[in-house]
């Protein structure tokens, strides 16, 4: 048995273990996922996508990539 902090977490009562960042990044997908398809089944509308910038930011740079013009 390891004592201490460790990434690496076992999987119930087995013997199985896994990466501790890899498993909260499935828990995370699987969340967002379930979350997204309850929120459509009961008709939530979907909002703005606010991680566009604003179009004061976007002159000077090529659309297809983002980097400035030379």
């Amino acid at each position: 048995m390891r004592e201490g902090f460790s990434s690496i977490v076992g999987l119930g009562s087995g013997p199985l273990e896994i990466y501790a960042g890899l498993a909260a990044l499935v828990l995370n997908l699987i969340v967002a996922m379930a979350g997204t398809a309850v929120l459509e089944r009961v008709g939530v509308p979907r909002g703005a996508d606010l991680t566009d910038l604003p179009s004061r930011l976007t002159v000077g740079r090529r659309p297809e990539t983002g980097a400035n013009q030379q």
